[in-house]
């Protein structure tokens, strides 16, 4: 669950700034480190981590989609 909402906004963050192949993994991995830290610390707040995942990705594709020329990189599909 947290795997895949953190690749969408995280992917989404690098379309709407530039960000390299290596930088995009060490955020990624740094980010599900942190979200996994977080939901064995604090169980009951699982739920709001996830949600506030949600609104990151519609936020980040409204940014995105709202800038002039979206930039879309297949290699991480």
């Amino acid at each position: 669950m947290y795997l895949l909402t953190s690749f969408m906004a995280v992917y989404n963050l690098s379309r709407a700034r530039r960000m390299s192949s290596r930088a995009f993994v060490v955020f990624y991995l740094l980010l599900n480190v942190a979200l996994g830290d977080m939901a064995v610390h604090w169980p009951v707040s699982r739920r709001y981590i996830f949600l506030g995942l949600i609104v990151a990705i519609f936020t980040l594709e409204v940014f995105t989609r709202r800038s002039q020329r979206p930039r879309t990189r297949e290699p991480f599909f």
